[in-house]
């Protein structure tokens, strides 16, 4: 589902972890970088990349446990257990505090952001335009904006731009007409 330059992996803080998605069969793999153990197939597909949270000491992604029949955003810990936590489709993002940007099918068939605050667990949809699907979102280094793509909802293909929306639901603005795959370079 993502070009083959975009990252498919993440890694814990202290370099000792990393959750990759693998491009042959989009399945999700828990890697022990210190060698001491091996590798984990996880019963998880996905098309996006994961993250990771540190004060949850855990990976999130979205993904799929039954081949695509449904999505959902996932916590997966460092011992390989993966726990599914609500619906998401396609993409997430994180912030340095454990807020999430996810991805959520609306009522009209286009998936909107939705933000998820870690302290609370509570959540508030973020956009709703119908006709338009959000895609690749992610958080300024302050976890105040957020970035993210938009295609028409009838044609994935096609560009609807770069958008910004801050993180408390206000300022949704366009940014460019066209453009994919978002991300804030450090």
């Amino acid at each position: 589902g993502l070009p083959s330059w975009a990252s498919r992996a993440a890694f814990s803080q202290d370099d000792g972890w990393m959750l990759v998605v693998r491009g042959s069969d989009n399945v999700v793999d828990l890697v022990d970088l210190t060698g001491a153990h091996q590798p984990v197939k996880l019963k998880l597909i996905a098309s996006s990349r994961p993250v990771w949270v540190e004060s949850e000491d855990s990976f999130y992604l979205a993904g799929s446990d039954d081949n695509g029949a449904s999505w959902a955003y996932w916590r997966v810990s460092t011992a390989g257990v993966a726990v599914r936590l609500g619906a998401s489709v396609v993409d997430l993002a994180a912030d340095a505090n454990g807020n999430l940007i996810l991805l959520v099918e609306g009522l009209d068939g286009a998936d909107h952001l939705e933000f998820r605050r870690s302290a609370t667990g509570g959540t508030a949809p973020m956009t709703a335009d119908p006709g338009l699907s959000d895609r690749s979102p992610s958080f300024s280094p302050d976890g105040e904006v957020i970035v993210f793509g938009r295609v028409d909802s009838h044609d994935p293909t096609k560009s609807e731009g770069i958008w910004a929306v801050r993180s408390d639901t206000t300022g949704l603005v366009q940014l460019s007409p066209d453009g994919a795959y978002t991300r804030w370079v450090p």
